[in-house]
């Protein structure tokens, strides 16, 4: 028997003794662990999540859209998740070419939010916060933000999917105003009244750079956004302070940080940067005494209004 057929008997033997041990000493577990690798690739069913599909009718009118898609959220946040929809973006144009055509009609946003979700926004309720960026990107498309009112409900029956997304967390109706009817006008007066009396004030510590909002402060936030939708020419002021530690030239700088700081923090909230003026006075008009480290943390301020 020469080299050649010894080499390849070896290789023969080498593989069924292989198979014999392998059979030997695997037996059953080996089909059982073919098993569990089996099972751990089968993929968590998707959940029954609540899908609102993109309705937007006049009862009044001639415009009924239905496309069976939305505007989508992540849980506990206000950002539209993208890509919107292609069908979705031209139900908006559609939408726009109707509000444009008729100068009575408005389109009313309501953004909904569930009791499950945490609220980040700067808003009173997540669901507003939505609405919110709804407009703005209605906005985005050339419909006027003052043909645009938004709304926040509560609405706990909303299930989202197994990646934490709402599909559809709002819905939308068209209104035709009166043109004798005063009352949305009034309303709008009376916030910026209210807001030039009483204007937002911000108090900051020593290396603040965080926000915890009282619900006034939220609601305050809210009536900006909605004052600068509906009057054309209004912008939000703000105008940031500091006591008398330092020269006068730091603390103006100190006062220009701190309302940038503010101005950033409402643009993150879908509050058009365009529309929003950040200047310092630092430790000019002080409002309490800087003898006091109790006065001192009242001068500390960013004072946030209309003009």
């Amino acid at each position: 028997m020469n080299k050649k057929t010894l080499y390849l008997i070896g290789i023969l033997l080498t593989i069924i003794i292989g198979s014999i041990l392998y059979n030997f000493l695997c037996g059953n577990n080996c089909s059982i662990n073919t098993s569990n690798n089996a099972s751990e690739l089968v993929t968590e069913p998707v959940s029954d999540a609540t899908k609102n599909a993109f309705m937007v009718k006049d009862n009044q009118g001639g415009l009924d859209l239905f496309i069976d898609d939305n505007l989508n959220f992540k849980i506990s946040s206000f950002n539209i998740l993208e890509p919107v929809a292609t069908a979705v973006n031209s139900g908006v144009l559609n939408v726009k070419d109707y509000l444009l055509t008729d100068s009575l009609k408005i389109i009313n946003i309501t953004g909904f939010y569930s009791v499950a979700e945490n609220n980040i926004s700067a808003f009173p309720d997540l669901g507003l916060a939505r609405a919110n960026a709804v407009k703005n990107y209605f906005v985005s498309t050339g419909i006027p933000s003052k043909k645009i009112n938004t709304y926040g409900e509560l609405d706990n029956n909303m299930k989202p999917d197994n990646n934490n997304i709402y599909y559809g967390p709002v819905s939308f109706s068209v209104s035709t105003l009166n043109d004798t009817d005063l009352n949305e006008d009034n309303a709008v007066i009376t916030i910026g009244n209210n807001l030039k009396e009483q204007p937002l004030v911000l108090y900051f510590d020593v290396a603040e750079t965080s926000l915890n909002l009282t619900e006034n402060q939220r609601h305050k936030i809210a009536n900006l956004s909605r004052y600068i939708d509906k009057v054309e020419d209004a912008m939000i002021q703000i105008i940031g302070y500091t006591d008398n530690t330092g020269d006068r030239h730091s603390n103006i700088k100190l006062g220009q940080h701190r309302a940038d700081f503010i101005k950033r923090y409402l643009v993150g909230n879908a509050i058009p940067e365009s529309r929003i003026q950040a200047s310092s006075q630092g430790s000019d008009n002080p409002i309490a005494t800087n003898d006091t480290e109790e006065g001192r943390a009242k001068n500390r301020r960013v004072i946030v209004t209309i003009n």
